[in-house]
């Protein structure tokens, strides 16, 4: 589940795709890659994923196969996003022969183009088990990135499991460890805050939320919903909050090596870092959106691309 980085690569990091592979040839172009004997390359320089590349987009195989042949040629680095780590666990089983994820209506509608696009050419297994074995997180002494959230206590947890898949036997260790699991769920989902109960909201879905997940890399001390929270719909962003409910939450520190990650659907007329140290590069897509990469000199954070639509 952990990928150690070389401290002598330069790499590129690429966010959050959803099967938008046209965007993402865009992008890779837009970074100096060209194709090579049927692989992307730009000299020595190594890409990094941060995950989700299934579901949504258009071209979910196409996709698949740009980025499985980067890595499975040493050319390079794939992480699992949480689109990847739901698909694995609503088709991997437990020794009572069910689901890990449960397969509900709604479950099965969120994976239903990635089924088609895999089922279509016979690649169901061979994706699947590829799927599986990605990691969570990759680092080295000046880079870290991962899909959502570098939250410290879960990343140690990470680093310190057996497990090296998540596959039938990764998961089945998973989901008897609530600690680990946990650990996973904040990696690549993010970590929530339980709200009181005069502060819950309606999502997307009609469901009631008490939970909000949290902008972690915000420094800033304010009790407004939408300096605080990520995905909040528009009737509670301007809502106030108790501050205290964060008294033991640590945002990312301006002293530690820069981070990259995905997953937070930013606006990309919000293009840009946000912090010296902390770059999200989801640019949304798959809401009519941008692919986005950086390229990392191995000192600061100074070169953010987008895709052309």
């Amino acid at each position: 589940m952990v990928k150690i980085l070389n401290n002598h690569n330069q790499y590129d990091i690429i966010g959050d795709i959803h099967g938008h592979y046209d965007e993402l040839v865009s992008l890779l172009k837009n970074l100096g890659y060209s194709l090579q004997k049927g692989i992307w390359k730009n000299g020595d320089r190594i890409p990094v994923f941060v995950g989700d590349y299934i579901d949504r987009g258009p071209k979910i195989l196409e996709t698949l196969k740009l980025v499985r042949d980067l890595t499975e040629s040493g050319n390079g680095i794939a992480l699992m996003g949480n689109h990847e780590y739901n698909f694995i666990c609503m088709h991997n089983y437990d020794s009572n022969g069910k689901p890990f994820r449960k397969r509900s209506e709604s479950n099965l509608n969120s994976v239903n183009d990635t089924l088609i696009a895999l089922k279509s050419g016979n690649n169901f297994a061979s994706y699947l088990k590829w799927m599986e074995q990605l990691p969570v997180i990759a680092y080295n002494d000046s880079i870290r990135v991962v899909h959502a959230q570098w939250h410290h206590p879960s990343i140690e947890l990470i680093k310190n499991s057996a497990v090296k898949q998540l596959d039938q036997d990764g998961l089945e260790h998973v989901y008897q460890n609530k600690e680990l699991k946990n650990a996973l769920d904040i990696s690549m989902k993010g970590q929530e805050v339980e709200l009181p109960e005069t502060h819950h909201f309606l999502d997307k879905d009609k469901k009631k939320r008490r939970e909000a997940r949290l902008k972690w890399w915000s420094q800033a001390k304010s009790n407004k919903m939408e300096d605080a929270f990520a995905s909040l719909p528009e009737h509670v962003k301007n809502d106030s909050f108790p501050i205290e409910i964060l008294n033991t939450i640590e945002p990312y520190s301006s002293t530690e090596p820069p981070v990259f990650f995905g997953h937070y659907w930013m606006n990309p007329s919000d293009f840009g870092l946000l912090a010296e140290n902390i770059c999200c590069l989801d640019f949304s897509v798959a809401k009519g959106g941008n692919v986005g990469g950086y390229s990392f000199d191995g000192k600061s954070l100074k070169n953010i691309n987008l895709s052309k639509n």
